[in-house]
């Protein structure tokens, strides 16, 4: 079998899905802009200006992550091999504790940056629904006190806004977290085409051809 079959499935599933919530997220932001266009490019605008901030930063994290967590995979995998073939050798000499615990190391190791990576990259929903919340308040507080606006005329609006945001809100972070997702499977789908490239160029060369 060859190596990174998981990762190209993994991949693929994250890259349909992601697409599908594209197309969903923008039909729900064409509502959302028939009902109140101001709201939401002002809300448009404040949550496009955190995600630019901290775009870099999270392409940086996930790259490095998957970095990470092919590392630990590769030398999990070398662990158990090596512990299977001489495993007759590890019980002459008493180490089978001193390979356990190498393991057992590396394995923590990945839980936790995996753990970590998971909580970060659901952290926008919490964050982007209490911004919602947030900003409700504050039209409804603008136009009843600053506008004059009667409560009567906007709270339908506002209501129906509410209930498209509910959707659209866990659908932009689902985006979020999915784009971390893509981002971190980078670095295994790279090694998997350095695998595909370095087997064509033993062909060619086996074959005599030259390496394009």
């Amino acid at each position: 079998d060859r190596p990174g079959a998981a990762a190209i499935v993994a991949a693929l599933q994250q890259m349909i899905e992601f697409v599908s919530n594209i197309v969903l997220a923008m039909f729900l932001y064409v509502i959302l802009l028939l009902i109140s266009w101001q709201i939401t490019l002002g809300i448009t605008l404040v949550i496009g200006t955190i995600v630019f901030l901290i775009r870099k930063i999270s392409y940086n994290y996930s790259v490095n992550v998957g970095n990470k967590r092919l590392s630990l995979s590769q030398d999990l995998n070398a662990i158990g091999s090596e512990s299977i073939s001489a495993i007759r050798q590890i019980k002459v000499f008493s180490h089978q504790n001193e390979t356990s615990g190498k393991f057992k190391d590396k394995l923590t190791c990945l839980l936790k940056i995996l753990l970590k990576f998971r909580i970060i990259s659901v952290m926008p929903k919490p964050v982007g629904e209490t911004l919602i919340v947030s900003g409700f308040v504050f039209v409804l507080l603008y136009l009843q006190y600053v506008n004059q606006s009667s409560l009567v005329d906007i709270i339908p609006t506002i209501t129906l806004f509410a209930l498209i945001s509910q959707r659209f809100i866990p659908l932009s972070s689902t985006l979020y977290t999915q784009r971390m997702d893509i981002l971190s499977l980078l670095p295994s789908l790279e090694l998997v085409y350095n695998y595909f490239t370095a087997d064509i160029a033993v062909e060619e060369i086996n074959k005599g051809q030259e390496i394009r």
